[in-house]
């Protein structure tokens, strides 16, 4: 009986063996050790892009980027984002925003408990900037990777020569390092900070672009609204 039972088993594991099917992934490993798997089937194309970055010489030691998440050049718009959310989209709402109920007062997450915050928000949690899972600078181009601060742009715009011009039919700015020739160029569109405005949650600060005041400052957004990112990191 003993050896009828190992047969039977022999057997079962042939024909399992018979059944088993193949399929090739891809692995990607992230530089903090996570590692993602593709099926090969799913993967349309696959793209290795050079990530460049400008040295200013800026006292914080920021390293700015020298275009836009999505953009093929430094004049180019690129792709757009709501504040905290990773992917673009077809439509920026209040209605189709990850972090709320469907209205701007059923905030979710980025919510403050105290002077107006509390009245737009179901639940509190006290969190100001973007972390890094909801920054889409980090999720596109990796973890050395961020959204700028509102301290940063204004940094940017401080300890840099400003001038505006025109590239390829686009007003831009051109931010170039004091006593350098490094510079880079931000469009018109702006981008997004980090930034959540404390006192009313709902907004977070967007670096707006004045071509004919040749500056940039902060303004309130709403932040279901889809904007552009500008990349930062640190030498």
């Amino acid at each position: 009986m003993k050896k009828t039972i190992l047969t039977m088993a022999a057997a079962m594991a042939v024909a399992m063996g018979a059944m088993a099917q193949k399929t090739q992934t891809m692995k990607v490993k992230n530089d903090d050790g996570t590692i993602y798997n593709f099926s090969i089937s799913k993967v349309e194309d696959v793209t290795f892009e050079e990530l460049e970055y400008v040295d200013l010489g800026l006292p914080s030691g920021t390293l700015w980027a020298t275009h836009n998440i999505g953009a093929e050049s430094p004049e180019e718009r690129g792709l757009s984002f709501a504040w905290g959310e990773v992917k673009p989209k077809d439509e920026y709402d209040w209605g189709n925003y990850r972090w709320c109920g469907g209205t701007d007062n059923s905030l979710i997450k980025y919510t403050v408990s105290g002077l107006y915050g509390a009245s737009s928000c179901v639940t509190t949690d006290d969190i100001l900037e973007l972390l890094p899972e909801d920054d889409p600078a980090t999720y596109c181009w990796g973890n050395d990777w961020q959204t700028p601060s509102v301290e940063q742009m204004v940094e940017l715009m401080t300890e840099c020569v400003v001038t505006a011009t025109n590239i390829n039919g686009v007003d831009v700015l051109k931010f170039r390092a004091s006593g350098s020739l490094n510079s880079i160029i931000i469009p018109a569109s702006g981008f997004w900070t980090r930034n959540l405005v404390e006192i009313t949650p709902k907004y977070a600060y967007k670096a707006v672009v004045n071509i004919t005041a040749t500056k940039i400052f902060n303004s309130q957004v709403d932040r279901c609204i889809g904007g552009p990112i500008r990349p930062v990191r640190k030498k």
